[in-house]
């Protein structure tokens, strides 16, 4: 009788344990998802918008979408994009850095690539974090 108590207890902590590895598995996995608020296909209906953008020289490029920057007398910012995925691009200059990248939560499948064409009278600084190419010609500058 005795051992028939014995291996109940065991049969219950061995179950507890079980539930608890598998809740605790679930919960790591839950907690390392990338929560999103909604994926956005792109409309295929391409257009532009101008931002603006000035006073940086320093530009960090978040997400995904090719930079091409030239260099000119005024600085601007010109995004070619899918009509619904341009809203959710944002571009904010703090201190002496711009920073072009997308607002947090959503993921973008776009019909066709999303361009920045960038003007910039001086820059110290180009980097990227993300999926894009930076294309930069005839550009001088003293320190990059």
């Amino acid at each position: 009788m005795n051992r028939v108590i014995k291996k109940n207890k065991i049969k219950k902590i061995i179950k507890m344990a079980l539930i608890i590895a598998v809740i605790s598995v679930l919960a790591v996995f839950a907690a390392s998802c990338k929560w999103t608020i909604g994926l956005v296909r792109g409309s295929g209906d391409i257009e532009t918008e101008e931002r603006d953008v000035s006073g940086f020289h320093k530009v960090y490029l978040e997400g995904i979408g090719n930079l091409i920057i030239t260099q000119g007398d005024e600085e601007s910012l010109v995004i070619e994009a899918d009509d619904n995925i341009i809203p959710l691009i944002r571009a904010d200059v703090s201190g002496d850095r711009l920073t072009i990248g997308f607002k947090r939560g959503y993921s973008f499948i776009p019909a066709a690539k999303i361009k920045f064409h960038l003007t910039v009278i001086d820059l110290d600084k180009i980097s990227i974090s993300g999926a894009g190419d930076i294309n930069c010609d005839d550009f001088n500058t003293d320190e990059l």
